[in-house]
């Protein structure tokens, strides 16, 4: 007669077999295939096809949606339920770094690959303060991209490091290139800059020439655009400073 022992033993206690390493091995498999979904957020439809497309020959990644807005890409992240974002620093209704700690907070486990135009280490302290897992420019390489999105996705943070905190003019320009460089990012010629700031046309053209060079950039409107993000990142920490003093009255 069968004891009750016998009768009762569960699969807990089951002794494994091959079957059950064939299963399991089965069920990793199917894991680690799946594809990693991506969400797209740029606000130039241009730039996200060329991304799409580039994502689309990728049997690992699976591009699920696209926004144009930062208003849409929140919208996107709850819908849609992306494991990575690849997301525009600068966006028309808002600043990429902002909507990027906002995904976070919606979905912590979100990955979030930052792309902007050119780098610079107040860039990426912002990169890290939002929670992003990866900062790239978007001078970088279609296999140098899709290897950054393929290892965040995997939960890697590649972040570069950043520059001595407080770094003010960034990139380690003085004083007078930076004045340079602001009238480069203002539209003016070479003798405006010159006129404004009391030097020779030669002393400019050379500034520019050094700024250039530092900054590995190739023309004046590379150097605006940058310019333009530096200023645009200045001005959002300067009024975050203010808003955390403390009120005072006089009442």
């Amino acid at each position: 007669m069968r004891s009750s022992i016998g009768e009762s033993r569960t699969d807990a206690t089951r002794p494994s077999s091959p079957a059950d390493g064939l299963i399991r091995s089965l069920c990793n498999t199917v894991e680690s295939d799946r594809k990693a979904s991506v969400l797209l957020v740029d606000d130039h439809e241009v730039v996200r096809a060329g991304l799409r497309s580039l994502l689309d020959l990728e049997s690992s990644l699976q591009v699920v949606g696209e926004a144009g807005t930062a208003a849409e890409a929140v919208r996107r992240v709850s819908l849609d339920a992306p494991d990575v974002v690849v997301l525009d620093a600068r966006l028309p209704d808002r600043s990429g770094y902002d909507v990027c700690a906002e995904m976070k907070a919606l979905r912590p486990g979100i990955r979030v690959v930052i792309l902007t135009s050119f780098g610079g280490s107040r860039a990426v302290r912002a990169a890290k303060e939002a929670g992003a897992a990866a900062f790239e420019v978007k001078s970088i390489d279609a296999a140098a991209l899709i290897d950054t999105i393929q290892r965040v996705a995997h939960g890697e943070v590649l972040l570069p490091a950043d520059g001595p905190d407080g770094e003010w003019p960034p990139e380690g320009l003085t004083v007078r290139e930076f004045d340079v460089a602001r009238g480069v990012a203002a539209g003016q010629t070479n003798k405006e800059i010159a006129d404004r700031l009391f030097l020779s046309e030669t002393t400019v053209r050379n500034h520019v020439s050094r700024i250039l060079l530092k900054l590995a950039m190739h023309n004046r409107s590379q150097l605006a655009a940058w310019m333009a993000e530096q200023e645009a990142m200045r001005s959002e920490e300067h009024t975050s400073e203010l808003q955390s003093r403390p009120h005072i009255s006089y009442a």
